[in-house]
Formats: C-alpha cells, sequence, structure tokens
C-alpha cells in the first residue's frame, strides 16, 4: 500500500492536466495521449488505494473492542484518531470512480467517474447514448429500405444486414472522410441487390460489407462524441486524483500506524501461541531521570534473569541445542556498566553478546523478551564487533582493522 500510495504521488505530481481544449497536431495528439494514459493509471491505482485504505481503516477502527482508546497518546489512541480522521476524508473520495464495462463510452477496464460525480462528464454521456441510439435507428431504417430494394429489384431479399466494426482501418480513399472506427453495413447473401449510394469496401465467403452515407454519418458523430466523453473523463481524473494526493500526510501516517499495529500484534500472537515451554516475560523499560531515585531511573540499566537467545534454542528441530544453558546479568544501575567475559572457543561468549542486544532490542519495540525477569532503560544505539577480518584493499590489518572499528564505537556510544 506505502509503494502504490508513493508511486501515484510521484504520477499525479509530475503529470499536467488535461485541458478541455481538442488537439490542433498529431504531435500534440500524442503527446496528449500519452497523459491521458498516465492519468488512467493514476485513477485505476488510486481506485485499488482507496480500497486498501478502507481495509485499514477498518482493521484501525476495530482495535476499539480490544484496546484502551482513552489515552490518546499511546500507539492505540492514536491508532484511533488516525482512523477517524481518515475515515472522514476518504467518503469524499469513495464510489467516485468505477469500471467501464464493454459497450460503454469509455474504453473496457479503464476507470470513469459515476454518474452525478461530475456535470460535464454526465452532458457528454448523455449526448453519446443519443448519437447511439440515432445510430441504431440509421442502421434500422437502411435494413428495412434494403429488403424493399431488394423486392422491388427481384432479388435475393437480404437474410441477414447488421452493423459490423472492423478493427482495423479498411481503405482511407474509399472510405473518404469517415472516421474511424467504421460502421459498416455488412449483408448477406452477396447477391442481393443494394442502392447505388452504398460503396462495397470489404467482402467475405457469405456476405458483403458496405459504406453507408447515413450510416457513416451517425457513427462519425457517434465517434466524436465519444473522445468529447473521454476527454471530460480524463480532466476530471486529472483534478480529482491530486484532491487525493495532498492528503498524502494523512494516507502516509495511516499506513504507518497500521504497520505499527501489525507488528505488536504479531508479537502478541507469537506470545499467546507458543507451544515450546520457553520462559518470556514482559520487560520493565524504565525511563532515564537526571535525579536520584530508585535503582534503574538515575542511570542505565539492563537486567535479565534466566536469559537465552532465542535462534539458539528454536522451537523444533535440532536437538542438540534444547538444553542451551540460561544466563543472568545486571549491566549499570548500582552495578558496574562493564562486563568482560572470557572464555573458550564455542564456549558461548558471542551468544551471550547476541542474548544482551537481542533482549534490549525486543524490549523497546514492545515485545515480550526470552527471559523470566527483566529491566531495561531505553537505548539509542546498539554497536557489535564479531568476527576477525583484514582490509587488504585499505592496507589495514586485523588487529587495526579491530582498533579502528572499537575506537568508533567508543566514541559514539
Amino acid at each position: 500500500l506505502a509503494w502504490k500510495l508513493v508511486h501515484m504521488q510521484g504520477d499525479a505530481v509530475n503529470r499536467p492536466l488535461v485541458p478541455s481544449c481538442p488537439k490542433e497536431s498529431s504531435q500534440d495528439s500524442a503527446r496528449m495521449d500519452a497523459d491521458d494514459q498516465a492519468w488512467q493509471q493514476c485513477a485505476q491505482q488510486l481506485m485499488v488505494v482507496l480500497d486498501m485504505m478502507r481495509g485499514s481503516v477498518n482493521v484501525l477502527e476495530a482495535l476499539k473492542y480490544v484496546g484502551d482508546t482513552s489515552q490518546p497518546k499511546t500507539l492505540v489512541g492514536r491508532a484511533m484518531r488516525l482512523a477517524k480522521t481518515a475515515h472522514a476524508r476518504l467518503i469524499r473520495f469513495e464510489g467516485v470512480l468505477s469500471i467501464a464495462a464493454s459497450g460503454t463510452a469509455a474504453a473496457k477496464d479503464q476507470a470513469v467517474p459515476v454518474v452525478g460525480a461530475d456535470v460535464a462528464c454526465d452532458v457528454a454521456m448523455q449526448a453519446l447514448d443519443a448519437a447511439r441510439m440515432d445510430r441504431a435507428r440509421c442502421v434500422h431504417e437502411e435494413t428495412q429500405r434494403l429488403r424493399a430494394h431488394a423486392v422491388c429489384s427481384g432479388t435475393a431479399v437480404p437474410t441477414s444486414a447488421r452493423p459490423f466494426y472492423p478493427n482495423a482501418t479498411v481503405d482511407d480513399d474509399q472510405l473518404g472522410d469517415s472516421a474511424v472506427p467504421n460502421c459498416l453495413l455488412e449483408v448477406s447473401p452477396k447477391s442481393t441487390e443494394v442502392p447505388a449510394e452504398y460503396l462495397l469496401v470489404q467482402t467475405t465467403k457469405t456476405s458483403n460489407r458496405y459504406t453507408v452515407p447515413t450510416v457513416q454519418a451517425a457513427q462519425h458523430a457517434c465517434q466524436q462524441l465519444e473522445e468529447a466523453y473521454t476527454t471530460a473523463v480524463n480532466k476530471f481524473i486529472s483534478e480529482f486524483v491530486p484532491k487525493f494526493c495532498k492528503l498524502f500526510q494523512l494516507w502516509e501516517a495511516l499506513i504507518s500506524s497500521v504497520g505499527d499495529m501489525d507488528v505488536l500484534h504479531a508479537f502478541a500472537l507469537k506470545m499467546a501461541t507458543r507451544q515450546d515451554g520457553s520462559s518470556w516475560c514482559r520487560p520493565r523499560v524504565v525511563p532515564m531521570q537526571g535525579s536520584s531515585g530508585s535503582r534503574g531511573t538515575n542511570t542505565a540499566i539492563l537486567e535479565v534473569q534466566n536469559g537465552w537467545y532465542p535462534l539458539a534454542r528454536p522451537s523444533y528441530g535440532d536437538s542438540l541445542n534444547k538444553d542451551i544453558a540460561a544466563n543472568s546479568f545486571i549491566l549499570g544501575g548500582d552495578s558496574s556498566p562493564l562486563m568482560l567475559l572470557t572464555g573458550p572457543n564455542m564456549g558461548g561468549k558471542s551468544t551471550f553478546l547476541r542474548l544482551a542486544c537481542t533482549v534490549a532490542f525486543l524490549a523497546q519495540v514492545g515485545c515480550w523478551v526470552p527471559a523470566t525477569y527483566c529491566l531495561v532503560t531505553p537505548a539509542d544505539n546498539i554497536y557489535t564487533r564479531m568476527g576477525a577480518s583484514d582490509n587488504m584493499m585499505s592496507g589495514t590489518s586485523t588487529f587495526q582493522e579491530e582498533m579502528m572499528e572499537t575506537a568508533n564505537m567508543l566514541n559514539h556510544a
């Protein structure tokens, strides 16, 4: 959803509005057609984004049944405020656009405004509907006239006379000034005699196809009105999409809030459904204070009892890691903020370091921690140095590389 929103925002900002003036040259026509297509893509993306936004709002509004919404500064309270604001804005955009079906004025699967959303589009659609009815009337009259002509001339009475719309241009020299897509009159059998003004342009195995002046005139009027309707639709879209994008900060905050709730839900689901018998606890996160007070409030502290590294004891699988030892330690507070840990290779020193960092991180992002007790103050950085490797490209040895990284940690910690 975030990617679609940013992508649509960029397209809407960089795309010029659709003018209401006609296309004067072939170059202008090509450029405006490209802009129309780009705005269509924006509109279709907007419809997808609106559906996803409504789902996001519904998710956040459901929090009122499971969380305390009386505290506006909490994540849940903030999410509820955003959901209420977003709902009031979304209803202005929902139900305005729809996807055109086949047989309508717009091309199939194009985004168009619903009836009543825009006066110019409604007027253009009404005019187009009237022109299509006039074209159908012309075809019906020519069919009746053709049958009467065949009877009078004593030739075969047509068993079929229907309009035909070729996908490609037939022959511009034969069609004259008529516009494409064309409306031909398909007559079968081929032996049927037609009036003199009928112009044969295509022949099939069983029928002939003719241009008929009255039908071509009605088709030309339909095409002009279809272009007018398409212009009105794209002009409406080019004004409608930017209105939605002006609220980009609100939508971005809504997405971020949904992401926060999703992460917290994943944490809660993991803790509620774990079946491995492992010990997890809710950490105590205490703020730092400048004045003296109880332990852990006037100085940084990380206290862990029976902590274990989650990746070293999976829920299932490797039996060698099921009985990994738990570790308890205190850093800071009334104890020393420094710990020097030594031991043989494969003794668990790196695992102990990963345990301390993982507990501090999980506690601060709102997750339970793998321990029986945890007391921690907020941290702003976690630095680690593991392994031994040189940097031959810069000419530094393993020892020098290790000292440089350690110095960077001490200078910024």
